[in-house]
């Protein structure tokens, strides 16, 4: 994938800088957030859930061990039916899911003619699962849970980590006196960089030291969305790609990339609807700026919802009206989770 990778990361010029406002979020985007950790799935719930995902979906969530994975891995499906159904008009069975070669989920069916590039991404990590959907542009998003780890020190968890950044973000990372500051600044570089993998569709193998990021140091557990985080790939100022941050409470940040659809990898690239004009074409300019919902600054500024369950099931038509007791039977069974380390 080496050269796949190397065409991605292109890119130059300066970064401009907004001041953060918080808007109402365009009929054309979607920014979600589910707190699964307070969900107790009922069985009327959980069947209900599974009767409106696609039969390889269900069956994929079925061979969780733990109840805990099981429920992010179907909220998360949730969510991306949800969403596509809302922008794009369309009912629930019509929807249909597939993943490229890297298991980056897109939407197979149905295309629209107005967001021929419509894409969506969604992430869990702690509490969380969330969705970022962009009309017009590539978008990854990424949560991260930002609690001390069990079984070792800051540091030695630091020092486990120290080939993901380059040192003049460990030297950012390290800027602040207390160790709590200190694991968010980590996370917050972390989810700038999981973000932006996740928006091209590079999955693993890319080595995150091409990728310096600056996170906003406007950022904190009680501001609006903040979008002054920069971007260098092989140390050149990059552009072309944007970014906001925010947290969706003390314990969980979230960052948001959003770029020219022309710098997906091919392989995500032709599941956009749009031609293949070569891999990083608008890379030294910046993603289209026109006014409107689908401009960088308001899909940018658009905060976060958090939603419950029953959102995502209520109004959903089911794709199959059969009521499979033995699948909740198998899901109680389980236990919630693994121990912690």
């Amino acid at each position: 994938m080496g050269d796949v990778v190397s065409a991605v990361l292109s890119g130059g010029g300066d970064a401009a800088d907004a001041e953060p406002v918080t808007v109402a979020p365009p009929k054309t985007m979607r920014r979600w957030a589910v707190n699964v950790a307070e969900w107790k799935p009922t069985q009327q719930q959980w069947m209900a859930a599974a009767g409106l995902i696609q039969p390889e979906e269900k069956e994929r969530i079925g061979r969780f061990v733990f109840s805990i994975d099981a429920k992010l891995a179907m909220v998360g499906r949730l969510l991306i039916r949800r969403a596509v159904a809302d922008v794009l008009g369309v009912k629930n069975p019509e929807i249909q899911l597939g993943r490229t070669k890297e298991k980056k989920p897109f939407l197979k069916c149905p295309r629209s003619a107005d967001f021929p590039s419509f894409n969506f991404n969604v992430s869990h990590a702690g509490d969380y699962v969330v969705i970022a959907s962009s009309p017009s542009h590539l978008i990854g998003v990424d949560v991260a849970d930002i609690r001390k780890p069990m079984s070792e020190t800051i540091d030695d968890f630091f020092r486990l980590m120290k080939g993901q950044f380059t040192p003049s973000e460990w030297k950012d990372i390290n800027k602040p006196a207390k160790d709590l500051e200190r694991l968010h600044m980590f996370y917050r570089h972390w989810s700038l960089k999981e973000s932006y993998i996740k928006a091209v569709g590079v999955g693993l193998g890319l080595d995150l030291q091409r990728l310096e990021f600056s996170s906003d140091q406007s950022l904190t557990t009680s501001s609006n969305v903040c979008h002054g985080a920069t971007l260098r790939i092989d140390g050149r100022l990059d552009t072309a790609w944007k970014f906001s941050q925010c947290y969706i409470d003390d314990e969980h940040c979230i960052a948001v990339a959003l770029g020219p659809p022309e710098d997906a990898i091919p392989s995500y690239l032709s599941t956009l609807g749009i031609a293949s004009t070569g891999v990083g074409t608008q890379a030294a300019g910046s993603p289209s700026t026109s006014k409107g919902s689908h401009s960088v600054e308001a899909q940018l500024d658009c905060p976060f919802e958090v939603l419950g369950v029953d959102d995502l099931i209520a109004s959903a038509e089911p794709i199959s009206s059969v009521e499979d007791e033995a699948y909740w039977e198998q899901f109680k069974l389980r236990k919630e989770k693994p121990p912690r380390r």
